[in-house]
């Protein structure tokens, strides 16, 4: 029971240390991709990613689509504001290779502003962190 403790511990304190050493990227959508919302083959580790956010039936639509290198696993934390404050936050995660699509709909307000953001970690296959990537879609005004 000892061991399987200190284990633990130190997998939690070599994990606090890469997360405190790694390289963090800010994907500013509307400079860097050809399309906002959008990365492909920008960061180590990621194909592509994409920040999803549409008005449908009266909700507003959100999610990701993250496509990650071969050998790379991701960690994602989804957000979607609504007039710039944090309304719906989601954690998914994918293994090594592994696609993620990821999607919700929410009941949407008439005149208010929406946005998703991304914040993608990116493990190597050792699983030491390689990389943040913060993804923005354009905010939209829902009709």
């Amino acid at each position: 029971m000892k061991k399987c403790l200190a284990i633990i511990l130190t997998g939690i304190m070599l994990l606090t240390t890469a997360f405190a050493t790694a390289p963090i990227a800010f994907a500013d959508p509307e400079v860097s991709s050809p399309e906002p919302g959008i990365i492909e083959d920008e960061y180590t580790g990621i194909a592509s990613a994409q920040a999803i956010l549409f008005f449908s039936g009266g909700n507003v639509v959100y999610g990701c689509r993250i496509a990650p290198q071969s050998n790379y696993s991701f960690t994602v934390t989804i957000k979607l504001k609504k007039d710039g404050s944090v309304i719906k936050t989601w954690f998914r995660s994918a293994a090594i290779g592994q696609y993620l699509a990821f999607q919700k709909t929410y009941g949407a307000v008439s005149g208010s502003t929406y946005q998703v953001v991304l914040s993608i970690n990116v493990y190597d296959s050792t699983g030491n962190l390689v990389s943040t990537i913060l993804l923005n879609s354009p905010t939209n005004t829902c009709p």
